[in-house]
């Protein structure tokens, strides 16, 4: 009976645990966020793939890439934009684009205008 109930206390801490493989790193920066739709005209002539070579789904966004680049992130990696949720770090903007994260919608991107928030933080997978 002991070594059952030490057994389901061992899982039961691992379940609550959750031995996460992502590291937090905490950031305050404020970014432009905008949206995008799977249209040539917003993206390249692969609409449906992302630059990670994934298909495109709700809950990804695109990074330019100075962000990417001051934050070392990695394809997976997770964003929070304060006030509107957390994304994967999916695709890359175009060069031209700076300080900017672009989430993916199938529509109303237009709808869903220009905002300006705060980066709060990122989940970097380990």
């Amino acid at each position: 009976m002991v070594k059952y109930l030490w057994c389901y206390i061992l899982f039961a801490s691992t379940i609550t645990l959750g031995f996460s493989h992502e590291k937090y790193v905490s950031i305050e920066e404020i970014v432009t966020v905008t949206a995008y739709e799977p249209k040539v005209s917003q993206t390249d002539d692969t609409p449906l793939i992302t630059a990670s070579n994934q298909t495109v789904r709700v809950g990804i966004c695109a990074v330019s890439r100075d962000i990417e680049k001051r934050y070392s992130l990695e394809f997976g990696d997770k964003i929070h934009l304060e006030d509107i949720g957390t994304f994967e770090f999916s695709d890359r903007m175009n060069r031209r684009w700076k300080n900017r994260v672009d989430i993916f919608m199938w529509s109303g991107a237009k709808e869903f205008g220009v905002k300006t928030t705060t980066l709060k933080y990122i989940l970097k997978k380990e």
